[in-house]
């Protein structure tokens, strides 16, 4: 009798071990979404060097990333390239979107300046 309560509790430790196992797998991994609501088409989207592809206004880009802050970086159809002004956090084991807008405030590489994304569209 011992040795098959042993070898049950053996079998359920090692389920136990397996699934953590892999949980483990991949530590501080969420869903992150990129929401397009600018009039914007946004190209070579980049956040914390995950690639999002293309964003057209209106569209969805998601991606499995690791838990961390950093700015979302894109191409206008000027061929500049912005950032957001401000970090964007994801949070580990969640499912986070990001919506960009007309009024979220961005900057180009070559200036330390932030300017509204609309004003930048507005602009060309």
């Amino acid at each position: 009798m011992k040795e098959i309560l042993f070898t049950v509790l053996c079998f359920f430790a090692m389920q136990i071990i397996a699934c953590s196992g892999t949980i483990e797998a991949e530590p501080g991994a969420t869903k992150f979404s990129i929401k397009n609501d600018s009039k914007a088409y946004l190209q070579n989207v980049k956040w914390n060097t995950v690639e999002f592809g293309n964003i057209d206004f209106g569209e969805t880009s998601e991606r499995e990333v690791f838990a961390g802050q950093a700015p979302l970086s894109f191409e206008l159809k000027d061929g500049k390239r912005y950032r957001t002004w401000d970090y964007i956090e994801t949070r580990k084991y969640r499912r986070d979107t990001f919506y960009i807008h007309d009024n979220t405030f961005v900057t180009s590489f070559e200036s330390s300046s932030r300017f509204l994304l609309g004003d930048v569209l507005n602009a060309d």
